[in-house]
């Protein structure tokens, strides 16, 4: 992993003491490491500024987001499930992923092919 990767997994290990009232807060610094180019959205369920809205609406029971470092290519997922205690995780890998089964949304690098 490199520094971005490590920084967002030190962020997470923090997260996970309170998740539920960390979840925006984490949502909006992927935002904006993602505005700044140092990941990018590679799958997700919504755009990331949309997240708020689809939680109001509760039309889903689940909003993930799968983001990729531009530099070492380390995945990060966060997942926010409606009556449910939010995920953060780094992942080496999505080969176990089905992104078709698991997302309700068509956002990101993997769907923009």
């Amino acid at each position: 992993m490199c520094k971005t990767c490590d920084f967002i997994s030190a962020v997470f290990v923090a997260a996970k003491e309170d998740p539920h009232m960390n979840y925006s807060p984490v949502a909006g610094m992927l935002e904006e490491m993602e505005k700044q180019e140092r990941i990018e959205l590679f799958a997700g369920d919504c755009l990331l500024d949309e997240i708020d809205a689809e939680l109001e609406d509760e039309k889903h029971w689940t909003v993930c987001h799968y983001f990729r470092c531009v530099n070492c290519r380390q995945f990060i997922f966060t997942g926010l499930y409606i009556r449910g205690v939010p995920i953060f995780k780094t992942m080496d890998s999505l080969l176990d992923v089905d992104l078709e089964k698991m997302l309700w949304g068509r956002v990101g690098a993997y769907f923009n092919k």
